[in-house]
């Protein structure tokens, strides 16, 4: 049963999975099933094991609302809107649909929120104005912090990793009874999502899930050894006064799980714990639950995978925003010298020669501002183009992008072209209320329509509307208050960042 042969009929819409029936709903534009189970709820006996196929239910599954969220603390300032919803089921994806598809091409969207928090749900994410133009999206869920990440004997690494492989084999399997093509599978995400479509990139056993890759805000620079984990799970057990067994771990109820996540600084309101100085030199990044380079089925980084040539049979379009993270100095609102400078850039992992060239750099820059640059730089835009740079001679194309525009006179609060700002745009949800928040009243319609359109053509036919990033051009497309194709648009950075000895670390 297709989409096409009911929605003729009747406003709610029947189709049917290889789990069962499921009942969505037509609206603006779009045929939306919401909260689907792509794997079995992962409680009792299958808390802390690899996604199991969901049962097959009996009947017709209403999927008119969305389903519950994965655990995770609640942050205090959250970025992007994500309502959370209590519930078992959480390993669920909902799907947005062109009435009458048929072979539509497919976008698979990964949230992101530092491997801690973030859901399928946020009003940002709908993908009604993707249906309606002729391409699904489909928004997962995966398990998230320790419950997700955390290594543990008797279950196994990386179990979010392995949800996100789980969904794309739900897709394969499925999408085509909602009209969905599963040869033409783009996978997506932003900040962690950018991660974790990256490290699917290299994992063999995500090979021919999905044919394109789109990177909003990620990086090559993150992944976790096992040292580093193994010294984040002992403070996590310590907390709890647990052994390291999943058996014994899985009687722990998932809320004290999450109290003591926030408690060692993984998210939410707490951090009191302080985490051993190990891991501070080890991990750095500042994310205390990201995958694993576990030797199973993360064998090295992804940044040392992509360099010996892991995806480049897969096209990519990628980006960044003009200010990331310069908010971790400017919350604060802390006047900075230029010996604070000097020291941050230390803290940060710059050793002398950096600094000297770093700070050379941003000298138009204060202090406090050009610690949180060195902030975004590092862990977003840098690696941003040293990953197009890896991929510079690639058999298939990298597509490159900044988005630079924030609103003038700036919005109280906001901090610029900042980390997220990008996303209501790609997903044309200027109209939503939070959108505000970052972008004033009158966020640029245009800004909107062309990077939406850019994420429809490249998972229509594999070309965003400008040229690959190529030896000898270098072409970005740079979204500011003008949209416009330019050459080697990160020069005078490039020269400085392809020398500083983190690159490719």
């Amino acid at each position: 049963m297709t989409v096409k042969e009911e929605s003729a009929a009747f406003p709610d819409i029947v189709v049917s999975t290889e789990a069962g029936k499921v009942r969505g709903r037509i609206a603006d534009g779009a045929v939306s099933f919401l909260g689907i189970p792509y794997a079995a709820a992962p409680i009792g006996s299958l808390r802390f094991q690899a996604p199991q196929p969901h049962g097959m239910w009996d009947g017709i599954r209403d999927c008119s609302e969305y389903g519950p969220t994965a655990p995770q603390p609640v942050q205090r300032m959250p970025l992007i809107p994500e309502p959370l919803i209590d519930g078992d089921e959480y390993l669920n994806l909902n799907i947005f649909a062109p009435a009458g598809a048929s072979k539509a091409p497919v976008i698979v969207w990964i949230h992101g929120g530092g491997f801690i928090s973030g859901c399928n749900r946020s009003p940002w994410f709908r993908g009604h104005r993707f249906a309606q133009d002729g391409v699904i999206l489909v928004a997962i869920n995966y398990r998230l912090g320790a419950e997700g990440f955390m290594p543990m004997r008797g279950a196994p690494g990386n179990r979010g990793v392995l949800d996100w492989i789980a969904a794309l084999r739900w897709v394969g399997d499925n999408i085509s009874a909602f009209g969905g093509d599963p040869a033409n599978v783009t996978i997506a995400g932003q900040s962690a999502g950018a991660i974790a479509c990256t490290y699917l990139a290299t994992i063999p056993e995500a090979k021919g899930l999905f044919h394109r890759l789109i990177g909003m805000s990620g990086s090559i620079g993150f992944g976790m050894s096992e040292e580093a984990a193994g010294t984040i799970a002992a403070t996590f057990r310590e907390a709890l006064g647990v052994s390291d067994d999943a058996a014994e771990m899985a009687a722990v109820p998932i809320s004290r799980f999450i109290e003591t996540q926030a408690k060692i600084g993984g998210g939410g309101e707490g951090g009191e714990l302080p985490m051993p100085n190990v891991i501070a030199g080890q991990m750095g990044q500042g994310l205390l639950f990201q995958p694993v380079i576990d030797g199973e089925l993360i064998t090295q980084s992804a940044a040392r995978s992509i360099v010996e040539g892991a995806g480049a049979d897969i096209p990519m379009m990628l980006s960044c925003t003009a200010h990331e993270f310069d908010f971790t100095t400017a919350i604060p609102d802390i006047p900075y010298t230029t010996d604070d400078l000097a020291v941050g850039l230390g803290l940060l992992g710059f050793v002398p020669q950096d600094i000297e060239a770093y700070t050379a750099l941003r000298k138009d820059l204060s202090p406090t501002t050009a610690i949180g640059r060195a902030v975004s730089d590092k862990y977003f835009r840098a690696r941003t183009i040293e990953m197009a740079e890896i991929r510079i001679s690639a058999p298939q194309p990298t597509f490159l992008s900044e988005f630079r525009w924030s609103p003038s006179p700036p919005v109280p609060g906001t901090f610029g072209a900042c980390h997220c700002i990008d996303v209501p745009f790609a997903f044309d949800v200027l109209d939503d209320p939070d959108v505000a928040r970052f972008c004033g009243n009158s966020p640029p319609q245009n800004l909107a329509t062309q990077l939406h359109g850019s994420f429809v053509n490249f998972a229509k036919r594999g070309d965003p509307g400008w040229a690959p990033y190529r030896e000898g051009s270098r072409v970005a497309m740079v979204l500011d208050a003008s949209i416009a194709e330019r050459r080697d648009a990160f020069q005078a950075e490039r020269a400085v960042w392809s020398k500083l000895s983190w690159v490719r670390a």
